[in-house]
């Protein structure tokens, strides 16, 4: 039965071997299954030979995957998120709620 998955790739930033953690995610009622899912991403990335793993997420998604517990640490860089809300019927207040997303991207412009 599967109650997470992780998207992890191989990138080289600045000529340097990563894994990006493309998208986490867990059901709720699993989230003890998180430890588990951290370390495999671990794994991979020491088969892939990376340097380090990196992810870019809200601090809402990343308090909910536990990344700080699992040896992930914030960077100083800051980046502001550009959205256009494109279906009218959702609330304003819905759609700015960043707990109602689940939101994991890279920067991939050096690649």
């Amino acid at each position: 039965k599967m109650v997470g998955l992780a998207i992890t790739s191989l990138v080289y930033f600045e000529g340097v071997p990563c894994t990006p953690l493309l998208d986490m995610m867990v059901l709720s009622e699993h989230s003890a299954a998180l430890p588990f899912l951290h370390d495999e991403v671990t794994r991979q990335a020491t088969r892939n030979k990376s340097h380090a793993v990196v992810a870019m997420m809200s601090r809402t998604t990343a308090r909910r995957l536990a990344v700080f517990s699992a040896g992930f640490f914030r960077t100083p860089k800051l980046f502001k998120l550009i959205i256009k809300r494109l279906d009218e019927s959702l609330s304003l207040n819905e759609f700015n709620d960043e707990k109602n997303w689940n939101l994991m991207w890279i920067d991939s412009d050096d690649n």
